[in-house]
C-alpha cells in the first residue's frame, strides 16, 4: 500500500497492521476501528481523516519544511524516517542533534506546541 491512494476509502475495521503506508495519501479516509498496529505511517498525507487526531508541524530542521506528526489514539510520532513514541523521540533527537541545539530547542518546541493542542482538543471535547 505504499504511495497508494487511499483518499475517502471506507477503511473501517481494516487489518492494516504491518502494512507500509509510507506516502499514502489516506486525504479523507475512515479509518474507524481500523488496526494500524505495527504499519509504517511516515510521509501520509492525513488530511480530513475520519476518526483519528492527528496533529502536524512543518518546521526547518535539517531538512526544509520537515514535519512532525502525532497520532494521538495510536500515541505514535513520525518525522521523516522515524516513527515511535514520545520517548523514543526524544532519545532520537538527542542522539541525532547531539551537538546542535538549535535544532533540539526547535523540536522541542514543536513537540510542546503539538502537545499543548492535543491537550487542548481533550479540554474542548470535555466542555461540549
Amino acid at each position: 500500500l505504499r504511495r497508494a491512494n487511499l483518499s475517502y476509502a471506507d477503511l473501517s475495521g481494516a487489518d492494516l497492521s504491518g502494512a507500509d503506508l509510507s506516502g499514502a495519501d489516506l486525504n479523507g479516509a475512515d479509518l474507524s476501528g481500523a488496526d494500524l498496529s505495527y504499519a509504517n505511517l511516515n510521509w501520509i498525507n492525513w488530511r480530513d481523516v475520519v476518526s483519528l487526531t492527528v496533529i502536524a508541524v512543518q518546521i526547518n530542521t535539517t531538512r526544509k519544511n520537515n514535519q512532525i506528526t502525532y497520532i494521538k489514539e495510536l500515541e505514535i510520532w513520525t518525522t521523516g524516517c522515524f516513527q515511535g513514541t514520545l520517548e523514543e523521540l526524544k532519545d532520537s533527537i538527542e542522539q541525532t542533534h547531539d551537538n546542535n541545539d538549535f535544532l533540539k530547542r526547535r523540536y522541542y518546541r514543536a513537540i510542546n506546541y503539538i502537545l499543548t493542542e492535543a491537550d487542548f482538543d481533550e479540554d474542548s471535547k470535555e466542555t461540549e
